[in-house]
């Protein structure tokens, strides 16, 4: 994350209060969609992903902001 300049913004259990409890609520903030890109394609993040999803179910969604 950080060699893409990325920073953890959100690293919580989440006050669900509509729809399903999916566990940590995880938000980092990049400095463009595409440097998020770039992390989300790298081969360090998907040797880590491999492992990641051996561990946990997940859902991962790239927002650009305003």
């Amino acid at each position: 994350i950080a060699e893409y300049g990325g920073k953890v913004l959100v690293s919580k259990n989440p006050d669900v209060r509509e729809g399903k409890n999916l566990g940590i609520a995880l938000v980092i903030e990049f400095e463009s969609i595409d440097i998020a890109r770039k992390f989300y394609e790298s081969e360090k993040y998907q040797a880590a992903k491999i492992v990641r999803e051996l561990a946990a179910d997940t859902h991962l969604v790239l927002v650009e902001g305003s």
